[in-house]
């Protein structure tokens, strides 16, 4: 009889509890490994001596003296590098009249950088018998002793108190200021020396020659100014403006010029 051959049964290999171990132990030790790792790096940037602010570069500035941004930035040599902010010291910065906007960076090992953009005059403007030069944003920023040649003359002849660096203009103010001004860059003929700011939010243009065009409140701004275009137009005595006392423009469909003499206008209508 032929033997009937025994089947061979395997059997799984036992686990190796060993290896579990080891995975379990990395799993736990090396977060804590990596946490204490970035602790003492965080300790060696405020401890260390070669991480300190010891070098404040700084660039972009022209009329803002050095020392006044130093000032406004209160950055004490020594100061951890990573204690110094960015966005705190830019909004620091910002509160300097002269200043429009500022960056702030870190150059390692121990250098802050600081680039900042000064404000550019758009106006001169005359407050409480003081002149200041004004950015386009209407920012009354640098105090000047004459108006600034080539800049566009504003005369704010509201009742306010003294003004201080840094106010700025009202919005639409501001709006109404650069239309008047637009319409004088299309109509160079007028001569515009000023634009007044009157009580009551009014507005007033000063021609050269000294005349006054009382436009009144900024209601129906456009068409008042269409109205004096066509004034300028055809009339060379307010084109001129030397012998007209001034031109009313308060309803923009009834305009109203008083000469300074008796000149011989038009009967009709003026417009």
């Amino acid at each position: 009889m032929k033997k009937t051959p025994r089947k061979t049964v395997r059997r799984p290999a036992p686990r190796r509890k060993s290896n579990r171990r080891r995975g379990n132990l990395a799993s736990t030790v090396l977060p804590l490994a990596l946490i204490a790792l970035l602790a003492e790096m965080g300790a060696a940037a405020l401890l260390s001596p070669r991480l300190q602010v010891h070098t404040v570069a700084l660039s972009g500035n022209v009329n803002a003296s050095r020392e006044v941004l130093l000032k406004r930035l209160s950055v004490a040599p020594g100061t951890p590098l990573v204690k110094c902010l960015p966005g705190a010291l830019e909004k620091r910065l910002s509160q300097e009249p002269m200043i429009a906007s500022a960056h702030v960076g870190w150059r390692w090992p121990d250098t802050l950088t600081v680039e900042v953009t000064e404000r550019k005059p758009a106006f001169v403007a005359k407050v409480s018998g003081a002149w200041w030069e004004m950015d386009a944003l209407g920012t009354l920023f640098r105090p000047v002793s004459a108006p600034t040649p080539g800049l566009p003359q504003v005369l704010d002849r509201r009742e306010r108190a003294a003004p201080k660096a840094g106010e700025v203009l009202p919005a639409e103010t501001l709006q109404n200021l650069k239309d008047c001004l637009a319409w004088s860059e299309a109509h160079k003929e007028f001569r515009l020396a000023s634009v007044s700011l009157e009580k009551g939010g009014k507005l007033c243009l000063n021609s050269d020659g000294g005349m006054p065009v009382q436009l009144g409140t900024p209601v129906d701004l456009p068409r008042k100014l269409e109205t004096l275009a066509r004034l300028v137009s055809d009339y060379p005595e307010i084109r001129a403006g030397y012998d007209i006392a001034y031109v009313n423009l308060y309803a923009w469909d009834a305009p109203a010029v008083l000469p300074k003499k008796e000149l011989q206008l038009p009967r009709e209508p003026l417009l």
